[in-house]
């Protein structure tokens, strides 16, 4: 089970990384979040707790599409927090979600009050790992797009990539999962 956690904390940091840089989350991130669900449920979830993780999904899901419907989340957050419940017992959902709401408060704290120099660092990081990712032509594309700056004319318009939150939230629960937090 370890290596699956690890293998879904390494996807959801490259997901937290692309909501960083482009304000987007690839698409095929998520789908492999989702895909590595399916062996975590067949060997490491009990079955009376199955139907449940699925439905509290469903839940979030339709709860971020209404979210995105209202400009409060984009819809990439909302497809990352569904299929992060997938990882996260029913029980520890609160706590993922109270982690995720910490993080995304400091995220948007950070992003409406330092802006400008957010935007020097995510076109160094841009930059950096062009290389690298020019090599997986499912993530490269997000390279040719327009720079969305940070900065917004309305200090309420400025975009918070709530992906980060969400992501990090979820590397905590897998964390505990592998005993690495206790």
């Amino acid at each position: 089970m370890s290596v699956i956690l690890i293998l879904v904390m390494a996807i959801s940091l490259v997901a937290a990384l692309y909501d960083f840089m482009f304000y987007k989350i690839p698409n095929s991130l998520v789908l492999a979040l989702c895909v590595l669900a399916i062996p975590y449920f067949v060997f490491f979830v009990p079955n009376n707790t199955i139907l449940l993780t699925l439905g509290i999904s469903f839940v979030l899901l339709a709860v971020g599409f209404v979210c995105n419907h209202f400009g409060w989340m984009g819809a990439g957050d909302a497809k990352l927090l569904s299929v992060a419940s997938l990882w996260v017992a029913p029980e520890h959902i609160p706590a993922m979600i109270l982690v995720m709401a910490l993080l995304g408060g400091f995220l948007a704290l950070t992003f409406v009050t330092l802006a400008f120099s957010i935007d020097m660092i995510r076109t160094k990081v841009i930059t950096g790992t062009r290389p690298l990712m020019d090599r997986v032509p499912i993530l490269a594309d997000y390279y040719k797009a327009d720079f969305v700056p940070s900065y917004a004319s309305e200090k309420l318009k400025t975009p918070i990539p709530y992906g980060i939150a969400i992501a990090l939230a979820l590397v905590y629960i897998c964390l505990i999962n592998i005993g690495a937090l206790s």
